[in-house]
């Protein structure tokens, strides 16, 4: 669910109607703590992105990132691009590496096509393929948002399947409030089956319930902090706090 969020997070920087026609770059840094129970040590991560938007449906991105669990540290790197396709319609391709993993995917590779439907629905699915150590996943994503004033509204099914097992289901609601500027909330609640990859065990499917909410505070029309607060209970394996602070400049 991770992925996609960040991935929403690059593409839907501005509600619809709102003035991003023109060029616009943008740099992000973050940083997050996630405390863990059932005796696991706390997951750290960091990283960056820098994002250049051509006009309102044209631009790519750069993510840099590098994450601390189970005793060991992964470095990844992503990149991606959006484009218009015809009148309405607009496609998004996303890949990521990592070299040697321990718990990260070797490698994924994400695409989206997206539909505005007009008055203020817009509708869009995506096929994922994720590659770790020992086995691959496939995933499928369809979801469907509604902008009504300063509020954009979005219901997103998820579906993955580790090869040779069977399909999983999740379900994510999401509200987000636009304030003036950069200045936007968003909460949501997630409940489904999820599949992660721990060292030593695999891939492991279990049942999730997650919980976020998060936060940009526009200081200056350019930038702005932002705060992310999670809640995850991840079947019977743990339960992960988290709380990640980050900034946000446009220049």
């Amino acid at each position: 669910m991770r992925s996609l969020a960040a991935l929403l997070a690059v593409v839907a920087l501005a509600p619809a109607g709102a003035a991003a026609d023109g060029p616009a770059t943008e740099a992000s840094l973050f940083g997050a703590r996630e405390n863990l129970d059932n005796g696991y040590d706390d997951w750290r991560e960091a990283g960056a992105q820098f994002l250049l938007r051509l006009d309102r449906d044209r631009g790519g991105f750069v993510r840099l990132r590098g994450t601390e669990r189970y005793g060991a540290r992964d470095r990844e790197a992503a990149a991606g691009v959006f484009f218009p396709l015809s009148p309405g319609w607009t496609g998004t391709v996303e890949a990521s590496g990592a070299s040697s993993p321990a718990f990260l995917p070797e490698w994924s590779a994400l695409a989206t096509l997206s539909r505005a439907l007009g008055d203020g629905w817009v509708a869009s699915a995506g096929l994922k393929r994720t590659a770790y150590a020992t086995s691959d996943v496939s995933g499928a994503t369809a979801t469907l948002e509604r902008y009504v004033g300063a509020w954009r509204l979005a219901w997103t099914v998820f579906l993955s399947r580790p090869d040779g097992a069977s399909w999983s289901p999740a379900n994510r609601l999401a509200a987000t409030w636009y304030g003036e500027g950069l200045t936007r909330v968003e909460a949501g609640v997630a409940r489904g089956r999820e599949t992660e990859f721990a060292p030593g065990a695999g891939l492991l499917t279990s049942d999730v319930r997650n919980a976020t909410l998060s936060a940009i505070l526009g200081i200056t029309p350019t930038w702005g902090l932002t705060l992310d607060l999670e809640y995850q209970r991840q079947g019977d394996l743990y339960t992960r706090e988290t709380i990640r602070l980050g900034a946000r400049v446009l220049y």
